[in-house]
């Protein structure tokens, strides 16, 4: 089974710490390797956190299929102006796919 690797970010409200609609998500892009989708979160987070709008970022691994679980997750989270790997937020936790909206 292949699989695509979703590079997604996320904007929170700061007073509850919380994604309140998956208007406040973007998918940036697909890549065929998590090697990639690491080397854009790198190269591209000042594109991708847009002056700071989105404070998260993730990276999902997707099998390919009709609307498919994410089966792994990277998180990150904006400290100045790159991205830096953090633990899943709480409140992301019953959330299973980010980037298929």
């Amino acid at each position: 089974m292949s699989e695509i690797y979703c590079v997604v970010a996320i904007r929170v409200t700061k007073a509850s710490w919380a994604c309140k609609t998956h208007e406040d998500c973007r998918t940036w892009g697909w890549y065929p390797s998590i090697i990639q989708a690491r080397a854009a979160v790198r190269k591209s987070s000042k594109f991708i956190h847009e002056m700071g709008f989105y404070q998260f970022c993730l990276i999902e691994r997707v099998p390919s299929g009709i609307c498919t679980n994410a089966q792994a997750m990277e998180w990150f989270l904006l400290k100045g102006e790159r991205y830096v790997r953090t633990a899943r937020p709480k409140w992301a936790l019953q959330i299973c796919n980010w980037s298929m909206g």
